[in-house]
């Protein structure tokens, strides 16, 4: 949540982004972030429960954040298929 938020609002909670972007500088990367998601979505994906219904929600879930990080690359890396130049890996704010 907080490495996607408004900047004003994550640091309101006693800096909290800017703690986060200096301990975990990736997060604060575009490229960081995807890679972030990948992981954490191929992980969801492949440690599923035994419960249909959380195995289902946990499939749902991987896959999203799996697809979610392959557009983020290819956003970033693939200018000539998604119009134009893209700047470098900023920092969200």
């Amino acid at each position: 949540f907080f490495c996607d938020a408004k900047e004003s609002w994550a640091n309101a909670c006693f800096g909290a982004q800017k703690k986060l972007f200096h301990n975990f500088h990736f997060l604060a990367t575009q490229t960081g972030k995807a890679f972030f998601y990948f992981y954490v979505g191929s992980i969801t994906l492949f440690l599923l429960p035994k419960s249909q219904f959380w195995k289902f929600t946990y499939i749902t879930l991987g896959g999203v954040l799996m697809l979610l990080g392959a557009i983020m690359l290819t956003l970033r890396y693939c200018t000539s298929c998604c119009g134009g130049a893209r700047g470098g890996d900023r920092a969200s704010g």
